[in-house]
């Protein structure tokens, strides 16, 4: 776990998502007593999460299945962990396994949307740098893939393809200026 120092808050939480967590955490809060009462953890939600988030892709281009599938990987995802929080059960291994399901769902469906449409894979490049800033350089980081899912449950799967090279090429963007601010 010797990357965990450089993974900082900030860097996982920007301000609009806080922004966003603060609004709906007293609405979670009934729910997120619930489930840590009837004894589901924050790992199992994550696995949830994961799951339906594989089913999500391999429905990709079928959206009936698309829509409940990405929405119980979203809301899992959500849920993981504010679950965490709310039972003080927060850790290094929950944050990894969050952030590489994450990750890896949102790599997948990149892959999966540009093979299909034989896309340029230019936008996994973006992917990629983007990621490598952030673990290198712990600069803010900024994701496509809830985006990517909602364009992919309306079939808008290049339009997707193109907003999210959009967010990525703007978070690079940003991640330059914080490293030569910090430098």
């Amino acid at each position: 776990m010797f990357l965990y120092p450089f993974i900082s808050v900030k860097a996982m939480d920007f301000v609009v998502v806080q922004k966003v967590k603060k609004k709906i955490t007293p609405f979670l809060t009934p729910l997120l007593k619930f489930l840590d009462h009837i004894g589901v953890t924050a790992h199992f939600l994550t696995f949830i999460s994961f799951i339906s988030g594989l089913f999500s892709l391999y429905f990709l281009f079928t959206p009936q299945l698309l829509l409940p599938l990405a929405f119980l990987h979203i809301v899992c995802d959500v849920l993981d962990g504010q679950l965490a929080r709310y039972s003080k059960t927060f850790s290094p291994l929950g944050f990894y396994l969050d952030y590489g399901n994450d990750r890896l769902i949102e790599l997948l469906l990149l892959l999966r949307i540009s093979f299909h449409f034989h896309l340029s894979l230019f936008v996994v490049g973006l992917f990629f740098i983007h990621q490598l800033l952030y673990f290198v350089f712990n600069t803010n980081l900024w994701y496509g893939r809830t985006l990517l899912l909602l364009f992919s449950v309306f079939q808008l799967f290049t339009l997707g393809i193109f907003v999210v090279s959009i967010i990525y090429a703007f978070g690079i963007f940003l991640q330059l200026r914080e490293i030569y601010i910090k430098h």
